[in-house]
């Protein structure tokens, strides 16, 4: 799998910007775009595909597992939103390391 895969809708709780998800064994990796988002640009475009970086979280059932991913891909904890249970203004690129690594651990 791979960003492609992912699946994208209206993302209706603020009724502008994108959410996707992908379903990844156990996980659920989350990414949204929007004006709302940690995505650049930060604000709201006529589809996914237009955004260079987007805000992710990793999900096993209703707990966040975002920490663990954040360090299996290298992060620092002050490099990307430290604090939080989502990982900002990520890369395409950084979104098919992490898909790769939730395939690993998942199986």
């Amino acid at each position: 799998m791979t960003f492609q895969d992912i699946h994208w809708e209206p993302f209706q709780m603020i009724g502008k910007g994108w959410r996707g998800s992908l379903e990844i064994g156990p996980y659920t990796l989350s990414v949204g775009a929007s004006d709302f988002h940690y995505s650049s640009p930060r604000k709201n475009l006529s589809s996914p595909q237009e955004y260079i970086a987007y805000e992710v979280a990793v999900m096993k059932g209703f707990l966040f597992v975002t920490e663990e991913v954040r360090s299996a891909v290298g992060f620092r904890r002050d490099e990307i939103n430290a604090d939080t249970d989502v990982l900002g203004w990520i890369p395409r690129e950084v979104i098919d390391e992490i898909i790769s690594y939730l395939e690993e651990v998942g199986l």
